[in-house]
């Protein structure tokens, strides 16, 4: 089936498929099997060739920050893009599976058509994680999801709608924009108008129809999906349940407030929409997968329930880029060709227009039918570009006639980008970025950057939140009595490390958080390296690496002791009764309405092996309130605590911005269970959302007078290679927030942050130089 593009035909792609499976062995082993392809199959052994670190890393990499404030870049890299897309490549194209390959796509190339490889990741569950849409092929030069020839498909091998769905132009699309009134709040209506302005061009040639619903409800989708709408289109909040182990998009109830509406009910409402055959979710964890289950994400469950594609996001995207992906990909479908050029297109279109790397960031979805999704019953007339230009620019001069600079300014860098010539688009985008910079100055608490993007949350503290000066912060309260001797008042900058020295060699009593007390008893070392001589000498080393000289003690020293039996992350505590403590009490940010309390501290306790770094937290904060747990980068605006780390900062200048390996590691507290995340540098030298989940085991325990927190963080989570030995010098922090609540439904913010170390502010934190120092030592008991 063709269409039409003014006088241009345009040809659906015809394709051969290479069917690429993983699957997880008994013992752990995983083996990569084509089971179908044009030259026959093949077998080969597969390793990650990745660790999860390196992973998530690799996904700060290739996008804005996942927050709810899209938009927001790290730096592009273009190097680490096409390393480890070559070494996924190479890990799964290997031995006779690589010799299949090229013989399959020799054998395609001669036919005429394209190969599409349907990756089956349904017998290795835990590799749906992994972004296999930047394999990128040394011997072809680029990478495989960037061409018609060889797009990827996630293959769902499940039944589908064995007929698709006659398609009488104009292609119509519902669009559901979820904005709950206790969630991360989104700008609907500048989420729409991105939309709709993109597309304005598809829409006036009579090929795309866009209608948005007026209530994001489950029965405001009921009553529309099934007006023959051939595309649904969810913006808005995804997650995953892990309790539940399924996939959620976060609508909401009559009243405005959240409704986590499971997978397998959208599934339901769109499985009777026969005309329905593509989702498209814009949600920040649509794709993500429990790990055990391939079809617990949103998006899978809607395949298995019949649908034949989805089009989800693997995180959020920038404006820049929805703006690139949703015009190009609405161009390709409408036009009748199939949806792998659809994404493929799309993805190009970000690529060769947009400096970031988000085009990897779209996972298509399939099911185990051939068919095309959409047949036209007719060719669509298809806009030109200088009538996708026009169309851009009167839409972006109308965004800035009406002062909405953050839906003219994505429009007029992507009409810039792909015409450059335009000399107006580029004298307007100067003026509305200009008059953009001029409105941050006059309104600090609404910042807009250059590029039309929202400032990402800064991390508290009185400057950075533009609070009036605060009041001199109440002392701790004396339910966590200082540990260790006082020390005396300096410049509070030069009091960078700890203001009470962890004495190792002192008993001491906690009291009253939980309503509990536990007698902490620590027994003196017989050496340097804090070994007890009651323990075999060969068991410390096996646990705790050779016996190391240690720094000599100081106030500005804090030792954490290795552990030689390492505590089980369970919930109960009892297991960490020897273990001394450092206090998080000094008050570093203070909301005006609350800083006259004192019920807010919070005593750590830390211990290693070679394989984890354990931490234990005792909150005294009577009044719980749970994050957002659409916010992980935000965690520290609710009840929760949070830890900067990082390598030996003693060599650090006190003006040297953060290193690749420092992170703002989060702990984010619900009323079930202990959330974690972590903030990575960004291009400007300072903490922006990186990784929404790490994995770690955590435990959770709730008291009258607060809650318990334990986790244990494999050093590869936090950026340690190797595993680390006695001797070896970290730089951190140690901090606790406190959220007040602003009424019923109102989102909560930060009442209180408390840290080790008094001159944390959200200058410092970015500063690795004034962070403490710690060293790993031997076994305190």
């Amino acid at each position: 089936m063709n269409a039409v593009r003014g006088a241009e035909v345009l040809l659906v792609r015809a394709y051969l498929d290479l069917d690429l499976a993983l699957v997880s062995e008994r013992g752990g082993a995983v083996h990569a099997r084509v089971t179908s392809s044009p030259a026959g199959v093949a077998e080969a052994a597969f390793e990650l060739p990745v660790t999860p670190m390196e992973l998530a890393r690799f996904l700060v990499a290739t996008g804005p920050a996942r927050t709810p404030a899209r938009g927001i870049s790290l730096s592009p890299s273009p190097l680490d893009l096409q390393e480890i897309g070559g070494r996924l490549n190479d890990a799964i194209f290997a031995g006779d599976i690589r010799a299949c390959f090229q013989r399959s796509l020799t054998l395609a190339e001669q036919q005429g058509k394209g190969l599409r490889i349907r990756l089956n990741l349904s017998g290795a569950p835990d590799l749906a994680g992994v972004p296999w849409e930047y394999l990128y092929s040394h011997a072809l030069s680029r990478f495989l999801t960037l061409s018609t020839d060889t797009p990827l498909v996630r293959f769902l091998d499940t039944p589908a709608r064995s007929t698709p769905a006659g398609l009488d132009p104009p292609l119509r699309v519902l669009v559901m924009i979820s904005s709950p009134s206790d969630a991360a709040r989104l700008d609907v209506h500048r989420e729409a108008e991105l939309l709709r302005t993109t597309t304005a061009d598809l829409t006036a040639a009579g090929s795309l129809e866009l209608v948005f619903l007026e209530s994001a409800t489950l029965t405001g989708l009921q009553h529309a999906i099934n007006q023959r709408f051939h595309v649904f289109h969810f913006i808005g909040h995804g997650g995953f349940d892990r309790a539940a182990g399924t996939g959620v998009l976060v609508l909401e109830r009559e009243d405005g407030t959240s409704h986590l509406v499971s997978a397998a009910k959208l599934g339901t409402l769109l499985h009777d929409a026969k005309s329905c055959q593509l989702a498209v979710l814009n949600a920040c964890e649509g794709a993500q997968t429990s790990g055990q289950d391939v079809f617990s994400g949103v998006g899978q469950t809607l395949i298995r329930q019949g649908l034949p594609a989805v089009v989800a996001m693997q995180s959020e995207i920038s404006d820049r880029a929805a703006v690139a992906f949703s015009h190009e990909f609405y161009y390709v479908l409408a036009s009748g060709r199939s949806v792998e050029e659809a994404v493929v297109e799309a993805r190009k279109a970000i690529y060769l227009t947009y400096e970031d790397s988000e085009w990897g960031t779209p996972v298509l979805l399939r099911s185990a039918a051939e068919e095309q999704p959409f047949l036209l019953t007719r060719p669509a007339a298809l806009p030109t570009r200088d009538q996708h230009w026009a169309a851009m620019r009167a839409a972006a001069q109308e965004a800035a006639a009406a002062g909405s600079d953050r839906v003219a300014v994505p429009l007029l860098q992507q009409l810039v980008a792909e015409n450059p010539a335009d000399d107006g688009a580029t004298a307007l985008l100067a003026r509305v970025q200009t008059d953009a910079r001029a409105d941050t100055t006059r309104d600090p608490t609404h910042r807009v950057r250059p590029d039309g993007h929202a400032d990402p949350p800064v991390q508290p503290g009185p400057q950075p939140r533009y609070r009036a000066p605060q009041p001199a912060p109440p002392a701790p309260p004396e339910t966590l009595p200082p540990v260790g001797p006082s020390t005396p008042h300096t410049d509070p900058r030069r009091r960078r490390r700890l203001t009470t020295a962890v004495v190792l060699t002192a008993a001491l009593v906690l009291g009253g958080v939980g309503g509990y007390a536990l007698w902490r008893s620590v027994q003196p070392a017989d050496s340097a390296s804090g070994a007890s001589p009651s323990v075999d000498q060969d068991y410390v080393v096996t646990a705790c690496g050779e016996e190391a000289e240690l720094p000599d003690p100081s106030p500005d020293l804090v030792s954490i002791p290795c552990a030689l039996q390492a505590p089980v992350m369970d919930g109960d505590m009892s297991d960490w009764g020897d273990v001394p403590a450092w206090h998080a009490s000094e008050t570093v940010y203070a909301n005006p309405e609350d800083a006259g309390a004192t019920d807010f501290a919070s005593a750590w306790y830390l211990v290693w092996t070679r394989d984890f770094l354990f931490v234990h937290v005792e909150v005294l904060d009577p009044a719980h309130t749970p994050v957002d747990p659409y916010s992980p980068s935000a965690f520290w605006e609710g009840d929760g605590v949070s830890f900067e780390f990082g390598p030996d900062p003693r060599a650090l200048a006190d003006t040297e911005r953060l290193r690749p390996d420092d992170l703002h590691v989060l702990l984010g507290v619900t009323a079930e269970r202990v959330l974690t995340a972590a903030n990575a540098p960004g291009g400007r030298g300072t903490f922006e959302a990186a990784i929404g989940d790490l994995g770690v085991d955590t435990g959770l325990q709730f008291t009258e007078q607060g809650y318990l927190i334990e986790a244990a963080f494999p050093w590869s989570t936090l950026n340690v290679a190797a595993p680390p030995a006695r001797g070896d010098v970290f730089g951190m922090n140690l901090n606790a927030s406190n959220a007040r609540v602003n009424g019923p439904t109102a989102p909560t913010d930060l009442a209180r942050m408390v840290s080790s170390n008094a001159i944390r502010t959200a200058v410092e934190q970015n500063l690795p130089g004034f962070w403490h120092t710690v060293v790993l030592a031997g076994p305190s008991a």
